[in-house]
């Protein structure tokens, strides 16, 4: 359930957007259908429904693509924290020269690491 949660948030984004602008769109269809069921078929009142139409679907789909655009940017930043997540964890491994396991802790105890004792040693080591 919360495994890849920014893909899962990208995707929910996706849906709302289709959602939203499909609302949008059915709105102004009604807003142009509206006056024809009434009896108004005047040009007059077919053209502001048409007119309606355009605005209510056209602003619609514009704030349904602007409200998800926030929520999508933020699984986006998730998404990528946890792909950098993955690969710091394969590049700690290759350096410490043994596998983490799913659940362990990735810090390092600078007294029992070879890796890191190693690169205090060159660095101490200046040629002046």
């Amino acid at each position: 359930m919360f495994e890849n949660i920014g893909k899962k948030i990208k995707k929910l984004c996706k849906t709302c957007f289709y959602v939203l602008s499909f609302c949008a769109i059915i709105v102004g269809i009604i807003c142009f259908i509206l006056p024809l069921l009434r009896g108004n078929e005047s040009d007059f009142e077919i053209l502001r429904g048409f007119f309606l139409m355009l605005v209510t679907s056209t602003l619609g789909v514009f704030l349904s693509w602007l409200f998800v655009l926030f929520i999508y940017a933020f699984g986006e930043l998730v998404d990528s924290n946890q792909k950098q997540v993955r690969q710091n964890k394969k590049i700690i491994s290759i350096l410490l020269g043994r596998d983490l396991n799913a659940g362990e802790d990735e810090d390092c105890d600078s007294s029992n690491n070879d890796f890191v004792q190693g690169s205090v040693h060159f660095f101490d080591n200046k040629n002046d």
